[in-house]
């Protein structure tokens, strides 16, 4: 008889000892926060800036007064 209470209590403690093991606080999963990004360019006259930009390059271009090359006919002593 002593050989089965001492079995159950063993296997008393064992099982006692389990079930306490870990952790006995409930914690809840932590839920990511929702963040919206706003599309890059906030305007939508964001091709307005390259189209002025070529466009400022294209008259440089052609009102430039660097014409190395005479025109035929004229006379370079004439000025």
């Amino acid at each position: 008889m002593k050989f089965v209470v001492a079995a159950a209590s063993i296997a008393a403690l064992y099982v006692a000892s389990a079930a306490s093991a870990g952790n006995l606080v409930f914690e809840a999963p932590v839920e990511q926060e929702v963040i919206e990004e706003e599309p890059i360019g906030g305007s939508r006259a964001g091709w307005l800036v390259p189209v002025l930009a070529i466009a400022l390059i294209a008259a440089a271009v052609v009102l430039s007064d660097d014409d190395d090359d005479e025109p035929a006919g004229e006379n370079p002593d004439q000025f």
